[in-house]
């Protein structure tokens, strides 16, 4: 799923963009429920789950300045992800996720991202 949905978000397809965004965001909001079923899946799976989620947040970070009509969008993920960045056992996910946020809003008060 998360494969595809980050080739998916390479569109000029402003509706497809937004469904796909939406998706992602269920999944980021997802990581709050711990059932039986997430515990038994492996530690390996997990990071590679958790790996996919921060590469689409990062593909839809891509996009922001080229496409205009993807940066509601990519703010609102950008600001889940944000709030669920303690669900992320990898600092570097987590130190990824903080940087494309702070990066988002900087581009949004008319800064320039880093």
């Amino acid at each position: 799923f998360l494969a595809i949905t980050r080739c998916e978000l390479h569109t000029d397809d402003s509706f497809l963009f937004a469904k796909k965004m939406n998706a992602l965001k269920a999944k980021f909001e997802a990581l709050k429920e711990d059932s039986p079923t997430t515990s038994e899946v492996s530690d390996d799976l997990k990071s590679f789950h958790m790996e996919t989620l921060v590469a689409c947040l990062e593909s839809a970070k891509g996009l922001y300045r080229e496409r205009p009509w993807t940066q509601s969008s990519t703010w609102l993920l950008a600001t889940k992800a944000y709030d669920m960045v303690s669900h992320f056992a990898q600092e570097a996910h987590r130190e990824r996720i903080k940087r494309v946020y702070r990066w988002v809003e900087a581009e949004r008060s008319g800064g320039k991202g880093g």
